[in-house]
């Protein structure tokens, strides 16, 4: 049973009578069988969407980050000039936006916790989004990387021509390179933020204290301290760029321009593309005690319910097509578990 184990993709281990050598080769244990609907119904494929969703989020916001050196190398000559100071390239992905994407990562749950029961019961072939790769496709990462590439588009030309470099205010003091820079920096600081917080389903207090405190918070944090010190790059440069009405024009357009798109299509996708798993979502929210809508229940909205109760509605048929077919599929592939006398399990995907 241990070499089988270690052979599978993923090894289950049952404590049970006949020692521990099963469970100590095994990915995960557990210590009833029965507990194994639950890890692969519900907590494996929440580790699949929280993985995905990691992968694809962070090739996202380095692209972001990245491209905008690349865009300004066309104005610099490509003479190797920085266009970020170098404790904010450290700080990036090590401080700034570390938090919510490995918050994300532990809490992001698709549909409710407390429909786990039901979900395992009533719905099960929502596990096929696993099988069937649905998240981590080539579509979709070639979509997350073309959006850092054009989010980086808009920050940089955006923050370009409407901080006008080099031209000469009010107060007789000119635009420099590094406050474009950090005009850039904080815009692309919220651009990403507020690009995981729309693609966050589960919202928790850990969730709102990394988005909120723990990275933007952090960040402008370090950005006060560090404005102070002398002889760096941006010393006493935040002043001059935050207390300008063309800075927040430059982050007001940028986030809008940036995140627009992703609430749109979210929306579209929820009114007239649902899938199985947003239906269930608004049908749980409309009759929280988990029935499906009847006419009865939907009287009471009047002549005419509500569009999203329709849409619910309609993409409950829609939905049903689109999981027979899935369900012939996962009948002809089935897992192979193994096991003896229910104290060693081996699940091979």
């Amino acid at each position: 049973d241990v070499v089988m184990i270690k052979e599978a993709h993923i090894g289950i281990g049952v404590f049970g009578e006949e020692g521990m050598q099963a469970v100590q080769a095994s990915d995960y244990s557990i210590g009833q069988f029965r507990y194994l609907e639950r890890l692969l119904l519900v907590h494996g494929r929440w580790s699949y969407i929280r993985v995905s969703n990691l992968i694809l989020y962070f090739f996202y916001k380095n692209l972001c980050f990245t491209m905008a050196q690349f865009w300004f190398g066309f104005y610099s000559g490509f003479s190797g000039q920085t266009f970020w100071e170098d404790w904010y390239v450290t700080c990036f992905n090590m401080i700034f936006t570390a938090l919510p994407v490995m918050i994300n990562a532990v809490f992001e749950q698709d549909l409710n916790p407390s429909d786990g029961g039901s979900i395992q019961r009533d719905f099960p072939l929502f596990y096929f989004i696993g099988q069937e790769n649905r998240i981590f496709t080539i579509r979709n990462f070639v979509c997350w990387c073309l959006s850092g590439v054009c989010d980086s588009l808009v920050i940089f030309f955006f923050s370009m021509q409407i901080l006008n470099i080099g031209a000469v205010d009010g107060s007789g003091l000119d635009s420099s390179m590094w406050a474009w820079s950090l005009c850039a920096y904080t815009t692309l600081m919220v651009v990403v933020t507020a690009k995981i917080a729309v693609h966050t389903r589960h919202w928790t207090i850990v969730n709102f204290l990394a988005v909120t405190f723990l990275s933007l918070g952090l960040y402008f944090c370090f950005v006060f301290f560090y404005n102070l010190i002398p002889d760096t790059k941006i010393y006493r440069i935040a002043a001059s760029v935050y207390g300008t009405a063309r800075f927040w024009l430059v982050l007001v357009l940028c986030v809008v321009t940036c995140i627009f798109p992703d609430v749109a299509y979210q929306c579209y996708c929820i009114m007239h593309r649902p899938d199985a798993i947003s239906t269930h979502q608004q049908l749980r929210r409309i009759h929280r005690g988990g029935s499906t809508p009847s006419s009865h229940s939907v009287s009471k909205f009047g002549s005419e319910p509500p569009l999203v109760v329709r849409a619910a509605q309609k993409s409950a048929q829609v939905t049903m097509k689109s999981i027979l077919p899935v369900a012939e599929s996962v009948k002809t592939k089935p897992l192979a578990a193994r096991g003896r006398s229910g104290t060693r399990l081996q699940i091979q995907t």
